[in-house]
Formats: structure tokens, C-alpha cells, sequence
């Protein structure tokens, strides 16, 4: 970081109590301070300048000026002095402070930051990493999530947050190039919010009505007191804990989620902020990628299934026999003229899930209806990759006579 970069700061003693009244006073006060300088000061005071050895400080009066003829200025700022500062990173860093500190200790009291190349140069190396770690927790939250709840996990968090769901009907419409081919929802919440999905929310029931509701229902057993403390539990203790909880993400999370506000804002960055912005980062990668080696790749039974469907506020339908039988013909049909098949996968899980029925009742039909003849399960060659094969649906050919 060698290249000269500019602080400029517009100062104003509005009280008039400042001893500094003139630019020569403003260079002999900045040449007192001993931490600011690199050998003697070099004052130049025609042109306004000091060089400091490794700062070069050049200041300008603003003088009050007046309209046409008249005799008076209807803004007066009173003394008011612009002070630009160059130097390398390593050299202005530091010093920014200590110039403001020294203007205030002089009575100007209204004191405005006008261009500081040195946050500029700080918001750049940190927005990478964190622009790293939000997308980062992303991909995890959609692996992990859709791996153990299914394609409509943001659904149930977002029905039960009311902020949640209202984002995503305000800024549905935000992706109008991406958003037309594919689920983008998980693009639509805040860095705060990703982290609450992790450490505050629940994929289940969590309202107060909800509890309620499933508290009346309840049978006074141990099992059934043990099943609702697992399901009412926030998805921190329930799927997060080792890697996460444990790993005190939360606190790092929302100490980085400060700095990215400040980033976002355009606010102003000391060297501290790099160092810890930088040291989070690396540690929210590290727990986040640790993670990722551990997403479930086991099966989800079909009573698991069945229970997560029961605890989600979502409004499923149980699909019937003649449904199912229609919407797999229909299927057949279009995938027949393009020589393809039908994947009992993208069938039930994104065909059928994405008209609200519901996965685990279409599981069951599966084993019914395969049981009785009236369809069957084949495997056919991955199109995708050719060294896996894909388990395909079908109707029994005397079914569609």
C-alpha cells in the first residue's frame, strides 16, 4: 500500500473560540505535534503547505462570500478550513485520528471527513471476503436444508418470520435476468437474516399459536414431552450445534455483520477493521467449509419425511390415487416425445411439490400403487453423467389402455 492516498477533512469553528484564525496558525499547530512528523517540518507558508517527511498537509481558508453588491454573507461558517493530508497507508492510517483530535483540542467544533482513501482503500479488501462468506453460507443453508427439509425449507422459516416473508414479496421482482430460470429466495434475505436462520429460526412450528396448538394436542407421555422439546427447539440446537453452535458462530457472525454494515454504508474504516474484518472472515470460511464436508448424505425416511410435514406451516395436500395416476400421464406424454423419461425424483420432489401436494403422501402412493401393479420403478442411464444410473416412473402399460 505505497501509493499516495488523500484525507481531506473541512473544519469549522462556528464559535469563533479558536486560536487558530489564520492558515500560517494552522501549519505552526500541526508542526507542534510531535507524532505527525518524520524529521524537521518543512513549512511553506505562501502556498499553505508542510510536508511532515512522510505526510505532505496542504490547508485552504474558506473565506465567507457574498451575493452580487452585498455587503454580508446570509451563510456565515465562521472559520472554516479545508486541510487535505497525503501519504502512503502505512503513513496516513494512523494519523487521521490524531489531525481530528487535534482540531477538536483547537475549538472547531463542526468537523466533516470529505474524502478518506484510506477506509476507500480498507472497504476494498474486505468486501471480497465478505461478499466470500455471505454467498459461502448460502450454498451451505441450500445444501444442507433441502438435503433434511426438502425443496420448501425457506418456505416454513419464512412463513414464520413475518420481516422474512415480507422480503421476499417486497424484492421478489429485484432479479429480473436469474429470477425468471430459478429459485432465487435464498438471494433475497440480508446477511443478518442468513445468520438467524442458522442460530434464531426454526424450520417447524416456532409461532406462539403453533405451541399452543400442538401443547393441547399432546399426549401426557415422557416420549411425547421429549418430541415437542425437539421441535420446538431452534434450528441451532437442532441441526447446527456441533458445527456451529459450538464454534460460538454467532458471535462472529454478527461482529462481522457490523463491519459489513459499515461497508455498505460507505463508512469510514481503521486499521483495527481490516484486522478483525480479515480475521473473521477466514474463521467464518473455516467453520462454514468444515461444515459443508458434513452435509447429510443419508436418506430422509418417509416417516421423517411425514413428521416434517406436520410440524412445517405449510398448507400441503394429500394427492390422490387419480391425481397421481393424471399428473405421471401427463408427464409420460411430454417426456415421451422427446424420447426421455420420467424421474420418480423430479416427479414427486419438484413436479408434484411445487402444486402443494405433498411429498411424503406421494411416497406412500408410490409403494401402494407399485405393490398393486399400476405403476413401476426402473432404472435408465443418467443423462447427466453415464457412469450413474437414474430410477425412473412409469404406468403399467394396461393402465393407459
Amino acid at each position: 500500500m505505497d501509493t499516495p492516498l488523500k484525507f481531506e477533512i473541512l473544519a469549522i469553528d462556528t464559535t469563533e473560540k479558536s486560536e487558530i484564525q489564520t492558515v500560517s496558525a494552522f501549519l505552526h499547530g500541526l508542526a507542534s505535534i510531535s507524532l505527525l512528523s518524520k524529521g524537521k517540518p518543512e513549512l511553506d507558508d505562501q502556498n499553505g503547505q508542510i510536508n511532515l517527511g512522510n505526510l505532505n498537509v496542504k490547508v485552504n481558508q474558506l473565506k465567507p462570500t457574498t451575493e452580487g453588491d452585498e455587503e454580508i454573507s446570509y451563510v456565515e461558517l465562521g472559520n472554516a478550513f479545508s486541510i487535505t493530508v497525503t501519504g502512503s497507508y502505512d503513513s496516513l492510517e494512523p494519523m487521521r485520528i490524531i489531525i481530528i483530535e487535534f482540531l477538536k483540542k483547537r475549538e472547531f467544533d463542526v468537523l466533516y471527513v470529505l474524502v478518506d482513501k484510506v477506509s476507500e482503500e480498507i472497504a476494498y479488501q474486505i468486501y471480497p471476503l465478505i461478499y466470500q462468506v455471505e454467498n459461502l453460507l448460502r450454498a451451505y443453508l441450500v445444501k444442507y436444508m433441502t438435503r433434511r427439509e426438502g425443496t420448501k425449507w425457506l418456505d416454513k422459516i419464512s412463513k414464520n418470520v413475518k420481516h422474512m416473508d415480507q422480503k421476499v414479496e417486497k424484492r421478489k421482482n429485484n432479479e429480473i435476468v436469474f429470477g425468471k430460470h430459478i429459485d432465487n429466495k435464498i438471494y433475497l434475505f440480508d446477511f443478518g437474516d442468513l445468520g438467524e436462520i442458522i442460530y434464531t429460526h426454526s424450520s417447524g412450528f416456532i409461532t406462539k399459536e403453533d405451541i399452543i396448538s400442538k401443547v393441547s394436542e399432546l399426549a401426557e407421555t415422557p416420549e411425547a414431552i421429549k418430541k415437542l422439546k425437539e421441535e420446538v427447539q431452534s434450528n441451532y440446537q437442532k441441526f447446527f450445534k456441533a458445527s456451529f453452535k459450538d464454534k460460538q458462530f454467532q458471535q462472529k457472525w454478527e461482529d462481522l455483520e457490523k463491519i459489513r454494515h459499515k461497508v455498505a454504508h460507505n463508512n469510514l474504516f481503521t486499521h483495527d477493521d481490516l484486522t478483525k474484518g480479515k480475521s473473521l472472515s477466514e474463521e467464518l470460511i473455516t467453520i462454514i467449509n468444515t461444515a459443508m464436508e458434513t452435509v447429510p448424505t443419508e436418506r430422509v425416511g418417509l416417516e421423517e419425511l411425514e413428521a416434517k410435514e406436520k410440524e412445517s406451516n405449510l398448507d400441503l395436500t394429500d394427492i390422490t390415487e387419480d391425481e397421481f395416476l393424471k399428473e405421471l400421464r401427463d408427464q409420460e406424454e411430454y417426456y415421451s416425445g422427446q424420447g426421455g423419461f420420467v424421474s420418480i425424483t423430479r416427479f414427486i420432489q419438484a413436479h408434484l411439490e411445487s402444486q402443494n401436494y405433498s411429498v411424503s403422501s406421494a411416497y406412500k402412493l408410490v409403494k401402494e400403487l407399485k405393490s398393486q401393479g399400476k405403476i413401476e420403478l426402473y432404472k435408465v442411464d443418467n443423462p447427466y453423467n453415464q457412469d450413474k444410473q437414474t430410477t425412473a416412473i412409469r404406468i403399467v402399460r394396461e393402465q393407459t389402455d
